[in-house]
């Protein structure tokens, strides 16, 4: 985006171009996905994060920010780790604590995963949808 030629002065000046990577706009997310050993987001406003979503079904450990609906997506400490938003500190301390702990991703991925199966699939999500609908309107037609 426009902050890009900031973003390549900021890696040239850190000398990290070895550890970073603008891949830019990408429409093989799942192949992406594969490639991480952790997710992380460090936004300031979400509404439902679909990217948290993806990253959650790829299995992976997800370090968040607790803004939005991520906090009604995710478990703290179960599923994920949330931090305060605007805080790289303890985002790059969430990370740190997933890359140094195999059984932490390990058991942090399976439970997301599990979570988008169990209430975000396409079953589960038509079931409350119908629901929403009898409830309001009385009506059980389909």
């Amino acid at each position: 985006g426009p902050e890009r030629e900031n973003i390549q002065s900021a890696i040239a000046e850190g000398k990290v171009g070895e550890q970073v990577m603008l891949a830019g706009t990408q429409t093989n997310v799942d192949e992406w996905l594969a490639r991480w050993g952790v997710f992380a987001s460090s936004s300031i406003r979400e509404g439902q994060p679909v990217a948290l979503l993806e990253a959650m079904a790829a299995g992976l450990p997800c370090v968040v920010t607790g803004v939005g609906g991520v906090p009604d997506t995710l478990a703290n400490g179960v599923e994920g780790i949330i931090v305060p938003a605007e805080s790289p500190e303890a985002l790059a301390d969430g990370i740190e604590r997933c890359l140094s702990d195999a059984r932490l991703r390990a058991t942090l991925g399976k439970a997301a995963r599990d979570r988008i199966i169990r209430d975000f699939s396409i079953d589960t999500l038509a079931t409350t949808c119908r629901e929403v609908y009898v409830s309001a309107t009385g009506s059980t037609a389909a």
